[in-house]
């Protein structure tokens, strides 16, 4: 659990990872789901998505459009 406004960040060091985010908003709808849907990309079946690359200027672009500070590059992965 992480009050809101608390920098934070998370590595996935396999090959394959799942996750479940529960997310809310203070006095609106929630922004992390917004900007999930703007930067993701729909599909018409259950299935993994293909592997893409990812911009990550437009990522920080499409997190500030939706109240989501990007504070800087993530660390390198742990070993």
């Amino acid at each position: 659990m992480l009050p809101r406004g608390v920098p934070h960040g998370f590595q996935v060091l396999s090959e394959e990872a799942r996750l479940l985010n529960v997310t809310g908003s203070s006095g609106g709808p929630p922004q992390f789901d917004a900007m999930v849907a703007a930067l993701g990309t729909p599909i018409t079946e259950p299935r993994l998505p293909s592997p893409v690359a990812i911009d990550p200027g437009q990522v920080a672009e499409v997190c500030a459009e939706h109240g989501i500070d990007v504070l800087g590059p993530p660390p390198p992965p742990l070993d």
